[in-house]
């Protein structure tokens, strides 16, 4: 399956391109109205303001291509602020047209709850889910009694006990299989999962990007998750991965030596060389998480990398490297945290001269 994803300078692309890489998908990251044409299957992502996503797309040419490929049925998939723009307008700051696709306007959450309690907005959170019927809580109705393994009953079951529609639970059932709390089988049913699920972390990366409390929390998890990857990957360490992190550390070190200061160039393959510790741990959740917290140290990553390289001092980043390899082939963990937190380069991070 090849999917075309929409770029408009608004997207979390990195995070769109892996969940389709994680379900076998080819992903094709594209601004060209040509592409758009020719897509099979087309994702609209999106990360701001309603108004300046609709000004990327057309600055871009990208409006009449899309609305040509929705109305040939094309599956179109919008997320996020993708999403809202399918609308035929917003009321985000100020009025503003939309693609039309989908009936309808979208509006600002109230600033109150349905108990006239005050809300967050942006509202990222768990919220109390009410049933229909005039009911308080679930008792008697056909979820009262489920626990992790139970199969779930029939849809119209559901519906009938809950006092809502069967639309409304096959939509609810389609959002707690993606949340990992359902998983269908396939002429057995539907069933509460057992155990943490991998996709539950998804819906947290929201939350964790909206709520950061303050730089140096995050660089605290940042060292601590990298520290307990350093770790694993140290224990189930083989040859295959030590020459794969040599060749990279050599592509490293050519492009120091380079003299060109191609600070993308040696940033795309120091994520590479991260990420392949990470899967050196042979642990999906791990990996998972430590994804997570490299996209959201994305920014000082960068920064350190591209002072470091414009400085002149790319040697001793490739020499911090080095040193995370020698610490994996030498299966020895007593100065990890040290290491680790050498490769951040403090001052740089912290605006210090060395």
């Amino acid at each position: 399956m090849k999917v075309t994803v929409i770029d408009y300078g608004l997207s979390n692309l990195l995070s769109v391109r892996h969940a389709f890489a994680h379900f076998g998908a080819e992903t094709l990251l594209t601004s060209d109205p040509a592409d758009v044409l020719a897509a099979e299957k087309l994702v609209l992502p999106g990360v701001g303001a309603f108004k300046d996503g609709m000004d990327g797309l057309a600055r871009l040419g990208l409006i009449e291509p899309i609305r040509q490929k929705a109305a040939a049925g094309t599956p179109l998939l919008g997320i996020c602020l993708g999403m809202q723009m399918l609308f035929d307008e917003s009321e985000e700051f100020g009025l503003h047209k939309g693609l039309g696709l989908i009936p309808g306007r979208v509006v600002k959450l109230p600033d109150t709850d349905v108990d006239g309690h005050p809300q967050k907005v942006p509202h990222i959170s768990w919220d109390p889910l009410y049933p229909g019927g005039g009911r308080t809580d679930f008792s008697g109705t056909a979820l009262a009694a489920l626990k992790p393994g139970d199969r779930i009953p029939p849809e119209p079951e559901l519906a009938a006990s809950m006092g809502v529609a069967r639309s409304s639970v096959r939509e609810a059932i389609k959002i707690l299989s993606y949340l990992g709390v359902l998983e269908s089988k396939r002429s057995e049913g539907t069933f509460v999962c057992s155990g943490f699920q991998e996709s539950m972390i998804d819906p947290m990366i929201y939350g964790i990007i909206l709520n950061q409390d303050s730089f140096d929390n995050l660089m605290e998890l940042r060292e601590m998750v990298e520290t307990g990857i350093m770790r694993l990957a140290s224990q189930k360490y083989d040859e295959e991965d030590g020459h794969a992190l040599e060749a990279m550390l050599e592509q490293m070190k050519e492009i120091v030596h380079s003299g060109d200061n191609e600070v993308d160039r040696f940033f795309a393959v120091d994520n590479e060389f991260h990420d392949l510790i990470s899967q050196m741990g042979k642990n999906p959740l791990a990996d998972k998480i430590s994804r997570v917290v490299r996209t959201l140290t994305h920014a000082v990553r960068y920064e350190t990398v591209s002072t470091m390289i414009t400085s002149g001092r790319g040697d001793e980043l490739v020499a911090a490297h080095s040193k995370l390899l020698e610490i994996l082939r030498g299966h020895e963990g007593e100065d990890v945290e040290e290491i680790v937190r050498g490769t951040y380069f403090g001052d740089i991070i912290h605006g210090e001269e060395k």
